[in-house]
């Protein structure tokens, strides 16, 4: 009977525990993603409660819209506020300055008295006028805690749309427009293209570069401390080639993606739109009808988007002084200089306030997010670049047809084909050898195809093409002379009976060629030159 109890015993601790392990993995496999079963009580409760669940998450949304917009209102009312001090104060520096210069005779008591008059006036205008917002501290702390409350939500594009709707669109309306990229230029050369783009980001990173860098860095790193979709890209990650492979969009997107991205929604999305989107703008950028422009446009795009992510989220020394946490003995000194318990308080709180950590990793990450994507994309198709290979392409083979054309009828020797300068000539023959001004002119044209202001990196394969094809027309013409199937320095004399002929009669031989319309008398025999022209 003892050995009955033993082992109902062993075999009753064993159930219970079985259960609860098996209870145990069924609760450690429930999440908030794990539907429930259909035909349940706890289902059927939530479905009733499904629509006052959506207006109440539609109302909480509505709710963090609204204090996001004010905020970042407050914020650039806030900085327009301070701007308007300090042109004020520049102001008042400036009357006095000018009392003194003109007044010598003044004695120093009025203009001490002076000064401290206009101190007090502006004292006493920033009391009237207080700062809207205390710190750029706090505006950080709230912008950070209303973007988390999106992530929750899993609304990170409201939060993205709202940032781009109040903060970036204004300032890219104000920098670009048709009128300020023509300035210094021609209507259509969009020579200020490059310079309407750096102060864009110039003053985009003065207003919101703290705030970029707070976001990157709270949603930028993963739950173990690593920096989001850090692979795929290489090393680089800065090479300014808009062209993107497939792969890289659909297999690391997921990758790369965070809840919430300001600086591809919130700062890239709204530029890039803004460029595509305006008429004017969009045909002076994407279709000038001129190679130089579209290159140096494209460009200035490549050139700026390859270093969006590193301009906006280094730190300044200015933005680093404005976030960095005072020490001890500095909250020591503001505490007894006030002799407030709140000062205290506030010094002890800012040592717990959130510090971004802008690393080479977290700027690679952003930029990867940069060229993946889907305006990006978008983006890179309103270049007409094979247009652009073509027009090149055009250029090059009408030196080199020219070249061809007037060393066959004057001579190697004769003919002055190349096209350069007398210092480039004595250079590439110094350096290379070549005596020849044909081949003087070849080497300059394929010099001239790779430079930097002609060569775009998406049509090296094309550039590459047309190099072979400009080689091999070239070896034609030479394998033709070494045949024997072309006379080099040709000339064909005119006889003056046929000189004399009616325009009529003149004008019907230039159109049938001088080869089939001018018949040579035997006396004049066509001169010839023969020291290039090859024989077996």
């Amino acid at each position: 009977t003892s050995s009955l109890a033993s082992t109902g015993t062993t075999n009753g601790t064993s159930k219970s525990t079985s259960t609860s392990t098996s209870i145990s993995n069924e609760t450690q496999q429930l999440s908030m993603k794990t539907p429930l079963p259909q035909d349940t009580e706890k289902a059927q409760f939530l479905m009733k409660l499904a629509p006052r669940i959506r207006k109440l998450q539609q109302k909480v949304i509505t709710s963090l819209s609204t204090e996001l917009e004010a905020v970042l209102q407050s914020r650039l009312l806030r900085l327009k506020q301070e701007d308007d001090d300090k042109k004020e104060t520049l102001f008042v520096t400036d009357t006095i300055d000018n009392k003194d210069t003109n007044s010598n005779n003044s004695k120093s008591t009025n203009v001490n008295a002076s000064t401290s008059t206009s101190t007090s006036t502006t004292a006493e205008m920033k009391m009237t006028n207080p700062p809207i917002m205390t710190t750029p501290q706090k505006e950080l702390l709230i912008i950070g805690h209303l973007l988390r409350a999106f992530a929750l939500l899993s609304k990170g594009n409201e939060a993205e749309f709202i940032f781009a709707k109040v903060a970036i669109l204004p300032i890219v309306k104000s920098k670009i427009s048709i009128g300020k990229l023509d300035e210094g230029g021609s209507r259509g050369e969009c020579v200020a293209l490059f310079s309407c783009l750096e102060d864009m980001v110039v003053n985009i990173r003065n207003i919101w570069g703290d705030v970029l860098q707070y976001s990157n860095g709270i949603f930028s790193m993963d739950a173990n401390g690593n920096v989001i979709g850090n692979v795929g890209l290489g090393s680089g990650g800065d090479d300014g080639c808009f062209e993107l492979m497939d792969y890289l969009l659909e297999e690391n997107e997921e990758k790369h993606r965070v809840d919430i991205d300001l600086i591809t929604a919130g700062v890239w999305v709204p530029i890039a739109t803004t460029l595509m989107t305006d008429a004017a703008i969009k045909m002076a950028i994407f279709s000038p009808g001129i190679a130089s422009v579209l290159q140096a446009n494209y460009i200035a795009l490549d050139t700026f988007l390859s270093e969006l992510a590193s301009n906006l989220l280094k730190p300044s020394s200015s933005s680093s002084s404005t976030t960095t946490q005072p020490n001890n003995k500095h909250a020591d000194n503001d505490a007894t200089s006030f002799n407030t318990q709140d000062n205290v308080d506030e010094a002890e709180l800012t040592k717990l306030y959130y510090q971004p950590t802008i690393t080479n990793d977290t700027i690679h990450s952003a930029q990867t997010r940069l060229y993946t994507n889907l305006s990006t994309i978008e983006f890179n198709k309103k270049w007409n670049l094979p247009i652009y290979y073509q027009l090149r392409f055009g250029e090059i083979s009408t030196r080199l047809d020219k070249a061809i054309e007037k060393v066959q009828k004057e001579g190697w020797f004769v003919a002055s084909v190349f096209t350069g300068t007398e210092q480039v000539a004595q250079s590439i023959q110094q350096t290379y050898g070549l005596e020849l001004p044909f081949f003087m002119e070849v080497y300059d044209i394929m010099t001239w195809l790779w430079q930097l202001d002609v060569f775009l990196k998406p049509l090296t394969h094309r550039f590459l093409r047309g190099a072979i094809q400009l080689l091999g027309r070239v070896m034609m013409f030479i394998k033709d002379g070494v045949e024997g199937k072309i006379k080099f320095g040709e000339v064909v004399i005119r006889s003056q009976s046929q000189e004399s002929g009616s325009p009529r009669q003149q004008q019907k031989e230039r159109l049938e060629g001088e080869s089939s319309s001018l018949l040579v008398p035997r006396e004049n025999k066509p001169m010839v030159d023969n020291s290039y022209y090859w024989k077996n």
